[in-house]
C-alpha cells in the first residue's frame, strides 16, 4: 500500500479513529525500533499543564537566532495535519507529510496484523521524530497531554522542561494534584536536567524526588533562578552563575513573563552543553516575539484581547493581568470544551466584569446550548458567536475592553472573524 496525496492521508489517518485510543507506550515503541531514530536530532521536551506553548514558542524564537535548524513539535494543530511540524518556523509541506507516513506505513502494517493499531496521534508523533531526525540540528517536541504515558515520552532528550502543574484533563491523568504530577514528572529522565517552573509545594515534592531518582539536575523557579520586576521591565537573574538579563514582552499576560524566564534558563543550558547561542540575541528574540492567543490584542475600538484560558489555573493567571487594565468598562466572551470546568471558570472571573456572555462554537467537543442551560449559569448565553462579531464592529467606546477566552480553537476563530471584518 502507498499513499499518493495529502487527502488520501488524512483519509487514512481519520480512519483511525475507528480504533480508540488505548493507553501505553507500547505501539510508539514498536515504531521507534523498527525506525532509523537513533537521536541524532537533540530534542527539548515540554510538558506542563499551562504555559508549555509560549515557553515552546520562546525556546524556538531564540533558538532561530543560531546557525542550526530548528524543529518544533506542538499540539493541538489549527491548521490541519501539518500544522503539528513547523522547521526553521515554516510549516512542513503536503507533500513531506505524505513522503514521511508512506516512510512509517510497513511499520504500522506490521503492527496493525498483531491487532494494537496505531493510533492517529501515535503516527504524528511517529512522523515528527523521523522528520527531525533527518532535518533538524534541535527539536522543541511538545507533549500531547501529561507526560508519562504521552506519545512522546519515547524520545531522549537533551533537557526536559516542566512549566506548570495544575487539574486538568482528570479523565486522563487522575483527579489529584498528586496524580497528575507523577504524569507531569514522567518526562524525568535518568541524567538529563530538569527545568521546573512555578508549582504548588505537594508537586515541587513530587519533581525534586523523581529529579533525584533519576540523578538529573533540576533547576528550579525560586531558586536556581527568580524573576524581578522593575515597572514594565522583568530581570531573570541566574543565581549560580550569576548571570542577570533583562527583558520586556509584546504579550502583557503576567504568566509570560515566567515562561520566558524558562526559556532563558534552557538557553543558559544549552551554551553549557555546547550548543553556540547569545543569551543578549535570544533575548531579543523573545522580546519581538507576539505569541497569538496569549493574552493578544486583536482590535483596537473598542478593545478587543484573546487568552486561551481554558482551565482553573489559566484562568486565574488571566485575570491576574485583567486586574492591571484600568479601562472603566470590561466584558468577558467565553466559550470551552465540555472536559473543562466552565461554570466554576465564570465563577472566577464574575467579580472583573461588567458582563459575562456564554457562547458556543462549532466543534463536536464544545459545550452544546442544551449542556449550557444544564450548567445553569446566571449570565447572558448567546448561541451564535458571530453575532457578537457584529456587535463588537458597532461599538466605538475606546474605554471599553472585550475579552474573548476559553479554547485556543475558539480564540482562533473569533480572532480570524474579527480580521475578515476589517
Amino acid at each position: 500500500m502507498k499513499i499518493d496525496n495529502y487527502n488520501e492521508a488524512k483519509n487514512f489517518l481519520e480512519s483511525r479513529n475507528q480504533y480508540g485510543i488505548k493507553p501505553g507506550l507500547e505501539r510508539m515503541e514498536q515504531m521507534i525500533l523498527a525506525s532509523s531514530y537513533d537521536s541524532k536530532c537533540k530534542i527539548i521536551h515540554v510538558t506542563g499543564t499551562n504555559g508549555k506553548g509560549s515557553t515552546t514558542a520562546y525556546i524556538e524564537a531564540g533558538l532561530l537566532t543560531s546557525k542550526n535548524n530548528i524543529g518544533t513539535f506542538t499540539s493541538p494543530s489549527l491548521t490541519g495535519l501539518t500544522g503539528h511540524f513547523k522547521l526553521n518556523n515554516q510549516e512542513m509541506l503536503e507533500e513531506e507529510f505524505v513522503f514521511y507516513l508512506n516512510k512509517l506505513l510497513p511499520i504500522i502494517k506490521k503492527i496493525d496484523s498483531v491487532n494494537n493499531h496505531p493510533s492517529e496521534f501515535e503516527i504524528i508523533t511517529m512522523i515528527a521524530i523521523l522528520y527531525f531526525e533527518e532535518r533538524a540540528d534541535i527539536a522543541i517536541i511538545e507533549t500531547g497531554m501529561g507526560g508519562l504515558l504521552d506519545t512522546t515520552n519515547v524520545i531522549k532528550p537533551i533537557i526536559s522542561v516542566i512549566t506548570s502543574i495544575s487539574i486538568d484533563h482528570e479523565a486522563f491523568l487522575g483527579k489529584t494534584l498528586r496524580e497528575i504530577t507523577k504524569h507531569k514528572a514522567g518526562i524525568i529522565k535518568e541524567g538529563i536536567p530538569v527545568v521546573l517552573g512555578k508549582v504548588e509545594d505537594e508537586s515541587l515534592q513530587i519533581v525534586r524526588q523523581t529529579a533525584k531518582n533519576c540523578h538529573s539536575e533540576l533547576f528550579q523557579f525560586g531558586k536556581e533562578f527568580i524573576l524581578k520586576k522593575l515597572n514594565d521591565t522583568y530581570q531573570f537573574i541566574q543565581i549560580k552563575e550569576a548571570i542577570t538579563q533583562s527583558f520586556k514582552l509584546k504579550n502583557k499576560g503576567v504568566y509570560q513573563s515566567l515562561n520566558a524566564s524558562l526559556a532563558l534558563q534552557v538557553f543558559l543550558f544549552l551554551k553549557d552543553y555546547g550548543i553556540s547561542l547569545k543569551l543578549e540575541t535570544c533575548t531579543q528574540a523573545i522580546e519581538d516575539l507576539i505569541i497569538s492567543n496569549r493574552f493578544e490584542i486583536i482590535n483596537e475600538c473598542p478593545r478587543v484581547i484573546i487568552d486561551g484560558a481554558h482551565n482553573l489555573a489559566s484562568m486565574h493567571a488571566f485575570l491576574e493581568t485583567v486586574k492591571l487594565d484600568k479601562r472603566l468598562e470590561k466584558q468577558l466572551i467565553i466559550s470551552a470544551f465540555k472536559d473543562k470546568p466552565l461554570k466554576e471558570m465564570i465563577e472566577l472571573a464574575k467579580n472583573e466584569f461588567e458582563n459575562i456572555t456564554v457562547t458556543t462554537f462549532n466543534h463536536k467537543r464544545a459545550y452544546s446550548v442544551k449542556e449550557l442551560n444544564a450548567l445553569d449559569i446566571s449570565h447572558e448565553l448567546e448561541p451564535n458567536w458571530f453575532k457578537l462579531i457584529d456587535q463588537i464592529k458597532e461599538e466605538a467606546n475606546n474605554k471599553l475592553t472585550y475579552y474573548v477566552v476559553g479554547s485556543v480553537y475558539f480564540t482562533s476563530i473569533f480572532k480570524q472573524a474579527i480580521i475578515d471584518k476589517q
